[in-house]
């Protein structure tokens, strides 16, 4: 039998907590605008939850080390990036002035991607408001009241200190600037290695009984809901781990993964997706003659080889590390198989966008591709140091 025989359920409760405020931070928006006293009250909330689960501080040093690092950064620099400041901070600032989550969709600066969602835009609104006024640096910041949650569940499910301070200092390497620069594609990377490690961490559990997945089930409820609003990615990214995840883990009842998927999906096409239909916004990257250029460069070797290469170039050397696996006799490699899938998957899917994407594929590569390989790459990194977590790792199990 496995030495953990049961799910610890305050791994996931303060990260649930937390992501429960920022989707109901997002409801709010939704429905009746917060104002300065209810935007005071929610951070007061937040950093209340943040300071109960870093109680121990001799458990938690190096994610206490590197949120106060991430407070140097987010504050200590403005917003250089195009991304950052005409996208995600743009439309923060829309929802703060206009007191309205749909301001973006009248198409004002359609060069903004009025389509993206708006859940940090909307945190970040809330923390002006909290101040009383906006400028252009401690809005970003909110980008660590997201980082919170996903680390929190790592710190749990990685147990030992120094496989946490690796994977700090993995994703500080994978991400770098953008960590802390106002893009959303680190967040969505670290919520997705999170999503991946939680359904890894219950498949691998012995479950005596069915409401032992009520708090993972909820927990992983927010996750998904966070992540689908952070960026248009997150929806591909969920649709690919909700599907791999129902037929691979026989561990976790399909009805709490069907669960899980119809209150995500609901969740975002009420909130967000109808609304956007409803306004007629449409996304840059379908557009006309899109199965043609995919037909096109599917046969031209130069266009191959471009993705290619990119490809390689900035994630070559995470999968070299996670096959690093495959030489640990020991190791307990049917545990793999949903990261290994999902990055499969994924890759697919991001290498059909760049066959199909009507910009030029050499700029359109050379702008993107590094930013959007970070789910790839953070998953792999996160899932090869959890592999020496017990029980994937044999030695570590019981006769």
């Amino acid at each position: 039998m496995f030495v953990n025989s049961s799910i610890d359920n305050e791994e996931f409760l303060p990260a649930l907590s937390l992501n429960a405020l920022i989707l109901g931070c997002l409801m709010m928006w939704a429905t009746l605008p917060p104002n300065r006293l209810i935007s005071i009250f929610f951070l007061i909330a937040f950093l209340y939850i943040t300071l109960i689960a870093l109680r121990k501080v001799s458990k938690q040093f190096p994610l206490i080390l590197f949120l106060l690092f991430g407070i140097i950064f987010t504050l200590g620099l403005g917003s250089p990036s195009w991304d950052a400041r005409s996208i995600w901070l743009f439309h923060a600032k829309r929802i703060f002035l206009e007191n309205n989550l749909y301001a973006q969709l009248d198409n004002y600066a359609p060069w903004s991607h009025n389509d993206y969602p708006v859940i940090f835009s909307a945190l970040a609104a809330t923390l002006a408001k909290a101040v009383g006024h906006w400028n252009e640096v401690f809005p970003k910041s909110v980008l660590l009241l997201f980082l919170i949650p996903p680390l929190l569940v790592c710190s749990a499910l990685f147990k030992q200190k120094f496989l946490m301070v690796l994977f700090l200092a993995g994703i500080g390497v994978i991400c770098r600037s953008n960590l802390f620069n106002g893009h959303m594609d680190a967040l969505v990377a670290i919520y997705t290695c999170a999503i991946i490690l939680i359904t890894m961490k219950i498949n691998k559990t012995q479950v005596d009984s069915s409401s032992e997945f009520i708090y993972p089930t909820l927990t992983l409820i927010s996750f998904f809901s966070v992540l689908i609003f952070l960026k248009n990615e997150g929806l591909a990214i969920s649709l690919v781990v909700l599907l791999l995840t129902f037929f691979l883990q026989t561990n976790i009842p399909k009805l709490n993964i069907i669960a899980i998927a119809v209150f995500t999906f609901a969740l975002y096409f009420i909130l967000w997706k109808w609304p956007v239909l409803k306004a007629n916004i449409e996304t840059d990257i379908m557009a006309t003659g899109t199965h043609q250029r995919l037909i096109d460069r599917l046969f031209s070797y130069h266009d191959l080889q471009l993705i290619f290469d990119k490809f390689i170039k900035y994630s070559g050397i995470y999968f070299g590390i996670f096959l690093l696996n495959f030489f640990r006799m020991r190791l307990n490699w049917a545990y793999l198989a949903l990261p290994a899938l999902f990055v499969t998957s994924y890759i697919v899917i991001l290498f059909l966008i760049y066959l199909s994407t009507p910009n030029d594929l050499e700029w359109h590569l050379s702008t993107s591709v590094k930013r959007v390989l970070l789910p790839i790459n953070v998953v792999l990194f996160g899932t090869f140091l959890y592999s020496f977590v017990s029980p994937l790792n044999n030695s570590k199990r019981e006769d």
